[in-house]
């Protein structure tokens, strides 16, 4: 059975703390052991912290897959302002975490074509993909509780439906292309069509430079012709993003 996960509320204050101090000091033991300090306020329950340090880690200390952009994460971190952290924690749970990856194109994919979005219809189609599962019901649940604690969703009048607050803008070329292939990455096609690379319905929260500007940062991405006319993007693939 697929790993959830992502089955835990989230703040951003968290994921700040953990990208701070594995910039400082990237020892997963040291970093455990300074989140269990920092932690200990607002989880008291020993299981719950570990649980939630667990997932923390595997964001920011121990990436599953593409580490390079981890570590080009922790280089962009200190030039960016505090509201644009959130970039990198998105792109780094979007690598870590198929089923975040899956709830937030879900929402995306919602918020497209309506003003709002219940927890019911994404759950719906959490179910659809991922299997009916209790755990599952309820990691949707806290997932969507995590984006509405990182600001990119807000709660509505009527119970239980979210809606999306202003997109995220920033002027920092860099990270627009580190977030786009972030994104790319952890696609479960891996390749896209060129014309929709800056509009993946997981990086709805974020307004994306162009798809032709965006390929021209040097060794992020490889495009393939189609027959069809079709120009498909995948992640490039050399030694250094092995």
């Amino acid at each position: 059975m697929a790993y959830l996960g992502f089955d835990r509320r989230v703040t951003l204050d968290w994921l700040d703390e953990t990208a701070g101090l594995t910039l400082r000091n990237p020892d997963p033991a040291s970093v455990r052991g300074a989140l269990h300090a920092y932690l200990d306020g607002p989880l008291a329950g020993q299981a719950a912290r570990t649980k939630t340090i667990t997932l923390l880690c595997r964001i920011w200390v121990n990436p599953p897959v593409a580490p390079h952009l981890r570590d080009e994460a922790l280089h962009l971190l200190p030039m960016l302002l505090p509201g644009e952290r959130i970039w990198l924690h998105w792109g780094l749970t979007l690598l870590a975490y198929p089923f975040f990856r899956d709830v937030a194109a879900t929402v995306g994919r919602l918020l497209h074509l309506q003003a709002t979005c219940t927890v019911g219809q994404v759950t719906d189609r959490m179910i659809s993909t991922w299997g009916e599962r209790s755990t599952l019901i309820r990691a949707t649940q806290r997932t969507l509780r995590s984006l509405v604690a990182w600001g990119v969703l807000a709660d509505c009048a009527a119970r239980g439906s979210v809606t999306a607050t202003p997109i995220r803008e920033s002027g920092t070329a860099a990270l627009h292309g580190w977030l786009l292939e972030a994104g790319l990455r952890a696609h479960p096609n891996e390749g896209v069509a060129l014309a929709e690379l800056t509009r993946l319905p997981e990086c709805f929260p974020f307004t994306l430079i162009s798809a032709q500007h965006a390929i021209g940062q040097r060794g992020r991405f490889d495009i393939v012709a189609q027959g069809s006319g079709v120009d498909l993007v995948y992640p490039a693939r050399h030694d250094a993003h092995a």
